[in-house]
């Protein structure tokens, strides 16, 4: 159960940085993986949506300043 949730947050991590960076392209592949669905393994889905593999290494530390920067510029909002 670990395992699943570690993964959807780093994959949502991921699509939150990509929106910031890349805004509708990220949202087509997206949609992308929702039509998809669990038509293919977890792997194949994430190449088939453009989506970079959460195992793969470097993965965690290319999004932990792009989400440290947005957290800081929501919690000002507060």
């Amino acid at each position: 159960m670990t395992y699943h949730f570690i993964t959807s947050t780093i994959r949502w991590l991921k699509s939150v940085k990509r929106s910031r960076e890349e805004g509708s392209k990220a949202w087509e592949d997206y949609l992308k993986l929702c039509k998809l669905g669990g038509s293919k393994s977890f792997l194949n889905l994430v190449e088939a949506a453009n989506l970079e593999s959460p195992f793969e290494e470097g993965t965690v530390e290319s999004v932990v300043g792009t989400i440290k920067e947005w957290l800081e510029s929501e919690s000002e909002k507060l």
